[in-house]
């Protein structure tokens, strides 16, 4: 519809997959004009300016937001991926906790700081939040994901191997949480363990080649696993990868833009496609790559 918000956002999307990012900023500009307080609009008009390396408007755009509607957590939570990406974790934290104060009942927020907490070591303000998030849900997966891994990054192992256990039970025995089960096990010292869980999670996926070469190189893992290792999430040759977090729309939308970004999301089991044995893991490796981008807010 001519002169709806919607559509002016959709035409500022076009503009920008022709690269003509000052049509595109006009788009979105009038966007806001029409609705000032949609937040895809503005989340769409600050990356035009991240494009260029704009990084001061990109702020701009979200600022005048927030001046409106200091407490929307979608922009908030964008703002903090701005902050991340331009290496001042401190601040993106800050804008996270904002985030998580906006909304009492929101996941992400929490889900966010708890992985955020882990990288920098503060494994008691993960804990704190893990048991808060997985208070609020406790049926869902990823808030029993989050507090396991909080529990395990506070050296409370058996605590945390319990509620990956919770979590596979809780998922019928997807592969997934098994594989992270089976990481924990084995860098503890219970290969054996870890070993069942991996012969779990093959056994659901008897013909997925991706999951034959999971279990294969976690066999090949296994054999040089002759003492505990740290369960430190910032040590571990475990760590499990992140994901970034989705910033350019609010929940129920169905169109984003693809945001480069350094924000690490809940902490999720590992995917046998993100695994490698040791010695094979390089800069391709996505574990790798995700750790150096949690580098980055860590102070």
């Amino acid at each position: 519809m001519p002169g709806s918000p919607v559509a002016e956002t959709y035409l500022g999307v076009i503009a920008i997959q022709r690269n003509d990012l000052p049509a595109a900023r006009e788009h979105f500009s009038q966007s806001l004009a029409l609705q000032p307080g949609f937040a895809m609009a503005a989340i769409d008009l600050a990356q035009s300016y991240r494009l260029e390396k704009r990084t001061d408007d990109a702020r701009a755009v979200f600022d005048r937001f927030l001046q409106q509607e200091p407490s929307n957590m979608t922009i908030l939570m964008a703002r903090a991926e701005l902050e991340v990406a331009d290496g001042k974790g401190d601040t993106a934290l800050a804008f996270l906790e904002r985030a998580r104060s906006s909304d009492p009942h929101a996941l992400q927020p929490r889900l966010e700081l708890v992985a955020a907490y882990i990288q920098r070591n503060d494994s008691a303000r993960a804990l704190e939040i893990g048991r808060e998030v997985e208070a609020m849900a406790p049926r869902d997966s990823r808030a029993v994901a989050a507090l396991a891994e909080a529990q395990l990054a506070s050296n409370n192992r058996e605590t945390a191997i319990h509620t990956f256990d919770r979590l596979v039970s809780m998922t019928d025995g997807a592969p997934d949480p098994l594989i992270r089960l089976a990481d924990v096990l084995a860098s503890g010292g219970d290969v054996p363990g870890g070993y069942r869980a991996m012969r779990r999670a093959l056994d659901g996926n008897p013909v997925d080649r991706a999951w034959q070469q999971a279990f294969f190189a976690f066999s090949g893992e296994g054999r040089h696993r002759s003492a505990p290792a740290s369960t430190s999430s910032a040590s571990s040759s475990c760590a499990v990868p992140t994901m970034p977090i989705s910033t350019s729309c609010s929940a129920g939308s169905t169109r984003t833009i693809a945001v480069s970004s350094a924000l690490p999301s809940p902490i999720r089991p590992v995917s046998p496609r993100a695994r490698r044995p040791i010695s094979s893991l390089g800069s391709r490796d996505p574990r790798q790559r995700a750790r150096a981008r949690r580098r980055r807010l860590r102070p």
